[in-house]
């Protein structure tokens, strides 16, 4: 997933989220990897995340500002 920031293309964002598995017995934990990517020519800052299933996940980004071309990525199970 690509997402503009405003009308610019100097603000650009990657995400992606991958799941473990597709289907899981029930009680078991499902492990979810998320990257951000800058892939815009400005900085990003104050980043915030909240899933629809997960909730503010904002906590869990190791930096909340990226760098042009900085990424960043973690695990949530």
């Amino acid at each position: 997933m690509i997402f503009l920031l405003g009308t610019s293309a100097e603000g650009q964002l990657f995400f992606d989220k991958t799941a473990n598995v597709t289907t899981k017995p029930l009680f078991e934990d499902i492990e979810y990897k998320f990257i951000i990517r800058n892939i815009g020519s400005t900085n990003l800052t104050d980043l915030k995340l909240n899933d629809d299933r997960l909730g503010n996940l904002t906590s869990l980004l190791p930096t909340t500002t990226l760098l042009p071309g900085q990424w960043a990525n973690f695990t949530y199970v």
